[in-house]
Parts: C-alpha cells; structure tokens; sequence
C-alpha cells in the first residue's frame, strides 16, 4: 500500500466513524468510500486528492446515471472533510453528474401488501411507539385517499370521468389504521389490542 492509499484508508475510516456518530447508518457511503480507497491502492495513486481521480473512479462503474452522481456526492463531501487534513486536496463540483427527476410509475399495493406495511410500522421504533403509529396512520391516509408517496394530487381512478363527485373508497387496512390511532389516542398508556371488537 502507497503511503497517500494508507493516509486515505485512515482518513475514510475516521470520517465513516464520525457520520454514524452523528446518528448516520451510513453503510452504502462507508462501500463507496472504501472502493476509492481500494482503486486508489490498485492504481498506485500519489497524493493529492484531485477531480480527475473523483471522477475516473465514479466512471469506472457502470450503472444509472444517479448511481453515478450519488458516489461522487460521497466522494465531494469526504474531499472536503479531507482538505482539512491536505490542503492540496482539490474541491469537486456539486453538479459534475446530474440526477434524473423522473417520477416512476405509481405501483398500486394490494390489500394484503398494504396491511403486511402498516403491521410493519409497529417494528419502526419499539422504544417510541407513537411513531410506528404514526406512520402507520400516514400510510392508510395515503391509501384511503389515493396520494402516493410525494404527490400532490389524487391518483385518478379511471380515464372516464363522471359529473357526479366520486365518493372516496376508504380500504379495510386504512380504516383499521384509523381505529388503532384513534383508540392509542384515547388511551396512551395501553397499546391497542388491533381489532375492534367490544
């Protein structure tokens, strides 16, 4: 291993360990920054930290084109937390790679998927459970009204359209969601049994 691979390798490891003590899992970004250091090795490449490195590494991968601007964020924030250490190390641009916006198409979730995520919730955060309770109530809203996750208008129910207001279809899993929060909300202190018999 070069002496600048060893002072990367160092470096990288001390910055994954700083962000996963901020409360970031930051797995993926520990990978990316770990290949560099490994193509940086293979390469035999001296130091400083340039552009031209950040971006033959990012290129060396195939994939979509947000795969590639997600690693060279990775890469832009870990060279400027490395310019502390080397100022020689050269700043990367913020949009050397552009992301797609596209919005993929809405997939619709079946009854028994819908109820499979809102049980789910439950297990977000056992230490706090108003918040699995809380997503879970956002979920059934979502579904019972027709939003999908970051949109702003209703999903359209059909092409045809009717003069007559078409009264919104309130699944089971949405209106059982409903009475899980509402019951919580009345009593705090005892978790809801889940079904709403007397």
């Amino acid at each position: 291993m070069t002496a600048f691979a060893g002072f990367l390798s160092e470096k990288a490891e001390r910055y994954i360990e700083l962000r996963r003590s901020l409360g970031y899992a930051f797995n993926k970004q520990a990978g990316t920054l770990r290949a560099f250091v490994r193509y940086v090795e293979q390469a035999e490449l001296d130091a400083p930290a340039t552009r031209a490195m950040a971006l033959n590494f990012v290129l060396s991968f195939g994939g979509a084109a947000n795969s590639r601007a997600i690693r060279h964020g990775v890469l832009r924030r870990f060279f400027e937390y490395l310019a502390v250490y080397d100022s020689r190390t050269e700043g990367l641009e913020r949009r050397s790679f552009s992301r797609s916006r596209a919005i993929p198409p809405p997939r619709i979730l079946s009854e028994a998927e819908l109820a499979s995520l809102i049980d789910a919730c439950a297990r977000i955060s056992p230490g706090i459970p108003l918040r699995g309770r809380t997503m879970a109530m956002l979920i059934g809203l979502s579904a019972s009204s027709g939003l999908r996750s970051g949109a702003s208008e209703p999903r359209r129910a059909s092409a045809s359209r009717t003069s007559r207001p078409r009264e919104a279809a309130v699944s089971p899993c949405a209106s059982q969601s409903a009475w899980t929060c509402r019951a919580s909300a009345r009593n705090p202190g005892r978790r809801p049994s889940g079904s709403r018999g007397k």
